[in-house]
C-alpha cells in the first residue's frame, strides 16, 4: 500500500531536493534520492507542472501503480499532492507575484544499480551474457504482467527504453516510469491519440505516424530494447528516425551471421550462444512494421530460450535412455547413417530435421592422454529440436552437452572427449558407437510439461517422426 507523504517530509529527506541527490531526469520530472529515518533509501520523483496533462498523468500513476505487485515492476511506496503559495516572477507583468503552486511527487523503491542505459552498451563491459539474458527475461515478464495479468485492464507503458529499466543490487530488472502509460478496458485494446509523446528511436511506426496505440506499441519498443541488450549497440536517436529503423537495419545485417555472435561472445558455450541467437530473433520479431505480426507479451515469454539445465531435463523427458544392450544388438546401415533401424524403416524426413557432422570421429590411441573432437548438430527445421547423445562406453567418453534443445536453424557444437586410458596395446584399434537421438518438439515450449501430462488424452506434443536417430561412429586407433 502506498502512503501519502507530507511535502516538507520529502524536502527534508532529499536535502531540499538538492542537485547532489539527483538520480535522473524523466520526461515528466526529476528523481531524487531520499533517506528515510530508518536509513532506508527511496526514490522521490518530483513531477513538473504540465498543464493539460498533469492531473491525468498523476492520478493514473498513483491509482494504478498502487495495485501493481510484480518482481519486475518498480514498486510505488508513497506519494504527495499538496498546494502551497510561492513567490514567482511573472514574465508578462514583469514583477514578482504570489501564486499557488501544486506539488505532486511519487515515491518508489530505490534501485541501487540505477538504469539499464548506464550498463548495457559495449563500452561498459559490465554485463556478461547471463546478466543480459536475465534482464531480457525479467523485462519480458514484467511487460507480460502489465499487458495480460492484471485483473481488469491492461496497462500500456508507451515509453519502454533502457533509462526506464531500473536494476536492483542483484541486477534484477524492473520496469519504471509510467508517466506515459494509458489504461484500456477489456474490450478496448486499440485507440488513437492526437498527442504523440514518447522517446525518439523507440516509438512504434503506427504510433509516431498515426497516433495509434495498442499493446503492440510496447512490443515494438521491447524489440528495440532486446536488440540493444543482445548486441550492446546503442540506438542513436534521430528526429528523422522516430522508430529506430536505421538501428534495426544495421543490427539485422551484422548480427544475422553467427560469426558476429561468436566474436561478440567468444567464451560462451553452445547453449548460451543459442540463447543469444534466439533472443536476437525474438527482438526482430517484435519490430515488425505490421503490428499484427508482432507477438504478444505472453508468447514472447514462452519463446525465450530455456536455461541449460531445463533444456537438458526436457530432452531427457522426450527421449528415453538407451542401454548398452541396445547398441550391441543394433543393426547398422552405413547408407542411412542410422543405428538401431534397418534402412527401409528409416523415416525419409530424417535428413530434413537434424544433420550430424562428421559421421566419424577419430581419436589417436595413446596411453594416459586425453583427446577431444567436435561434432556439429544442425537443426534444419523452424521448430525446436530436442537431442540426446549416448555413448556405447560411457566410462571412456565425456560428451558435453549430452542433451538439450537446439534452436530453429541453429548449429550446436558438441565436444566428445576420450578420457585417458590405461594399458593401451600397440597398434590397438577400436570402433565404438555414439547414438544421437532427436525429436521435433511443439512450439509452445513453456507448456511442454503440461502437454506431456496430457499426452494420453490425445494432445500432440511431438511434430514429425516420433524418434529420429543418427549414427556417429568413433574409431580409436594408435
Amino acid at each position: 500500500m502506498a502512503w501519502r507523504m507530507k511535502l516538507q517530509h520529502l524536502k527534508d529527506i532529499t536535502d531540499q531536493f538538492s542537485p547532489g541527490r539527483e538520480l535522473g531526469k524523466g520526461g515528466f520530472g526529476v528523481v531524487y534520492k531520499g533517506i528515510l529515518a530508518n536509513g532506508k533509501p527511496i526514490a522521490v520523483k518530483r513531477l513538473q507542472v504540465m498543464p493539460g496533462i498533469q492531473d491525468r498523468q498523476f492520478n493514473n500513476e498513483v491509482h494504478h501503480l498502487m495495485g501493481l505487485k510484480h518482481q519486475n515492476i518498480v514498486q510505488l511506496i508513497g506519494y504527495c499532492d499538496e498546494r502551497q503559495e510561492k513567490v514567482i516572477y511573472d514574465e508578462y507583468q514583469k514583477k514578482n507575484i504570489c501564486a499557488e503552486v501544486q506539488e505532486r511527487l511519487l515515491c518508489y523503491e530505490y534501485m541501487a544499480n540505477g538504469s539499464l542505459d548506464k550498463l548495457v552498451y559495449d563500452q561498459s563491459h559490465v554485463l556478461e551474457w547471463h546478466d543480459r539474458y536475465a534482464i531480457i527475461k525479467g523485462i519480458c515478464q514484467g511487460l507480460c504482467y502489465l499487458h495480460e495479468e492484471l485483473e481488469n485492464k491492461p496497462i500500456i507503458h508507451l515509453d519502454l527504453k533502457p533509462s526506464n529499466i531500473l536494476l536492483d543490487d542483484n541486477l534484477l530488472p524492473k520496469i519504471a516510469d509510467f508517466g506515459l502509460s494509458r489504461l484500456f478496458g477489456e474490450e478496448q485494446t486499440r485507440t488513437c491519440t492526437t498527442m504523440v509523446t514518447g522517446s525518439i528511436g523507440y516509438m512504434a511506426p503506427e504510433y509516431c505516424h498515426k497516433g495509434e496505440i495498442s499493446t503492440k506499441s510496447d512490443i515494438y519498443s521491447l524489440g528495440i530494447l532486446i536488440l540493444e541488450i543482445v548486441t550492446g549497440e546503442k540506438n542513436h536517436q534521430s528526429s528523422v528516425d522516430l522508430s529506430g529503423q536505421r538501428f534495426i537495419h544495421s543490427v539485422r545485417n551484422k548480427w544475422s551471421r553467427m560469426s558476429k555472435i561468436t566474436s561478440r561472445y567468444p567464451l560462451l558455450d553452445t547453449h548460451s550462444l543459442q540463447q543469444v541467437h534466439s533472443c536476437f530473433k525474438i527482438g526482430l520479431n517484435c519490430v515488425e512494421i505490421d503490428p499484427k505480426r508482432r507477438p504478444p507479451a505472453r508468447k514472447i515469454v514462452n519463446m525465450l530460450p530455456w536455461e541449460c539445465k531445463k533444456a537438458e531435463a526436457m530432452a531427457s523427458m522426450l527421449l528415453p535412455n538407451v542401454s548398452n544392450g541396445r547398441f550391441t544388438s543394433s543393426v547398422v546401415d552405413k547408407e542411412s547413417n542410422v543405428i538401431g533401424l534397418p534402412a527401409h524403416q528409416v523415416d525419409s524426413n530424417m535428413k530434413e530435421i537434424l544433420s550430424v557432422n562428421p559421421l566419424e570421429l577419430w581419436f589417436p590411441m595413446k596411453a594416459q592422454e586425453e583427446f577431444s573432437c567436435s561434432m556439429l548438430l544442425k537443426n534444419k527445421t523452424h521448430h525446436y529440436v530436442a537431442y540426446k547423445i549416448n555413448a556405447q562406453k560411457l566410462n571412456i567418453y565425456r560428451i558435453e552437452p549430452c542433451s538439450g534443445l537446439i534452436s530453429p536453424q541453429f548449429t550446436c557444437n558438441i565436444s566428445v572427449r576420450m578420457q585417458a586410458q590405461q594399458g593401451v596395446s600397440p597398434n590397438m584399434q577400436l570402433m565404438d558407437r555414439i547414438l544421437v537421438q532427436s525429436v521435433v518438439v511443439s512450439d509452445d515450449l513453456i507448456d511442454i510439461a503440461k502437454d506431456l501430462s496430457c499426452k494420453q488424452k490425445g494432445k500432440l506434443v511431438l511434430k514429425g517422426p516420433d524418434k529420429i536417430m543418427s549414427k556417429v561412429s568413433t574409431l580409436c586407433k594408435q
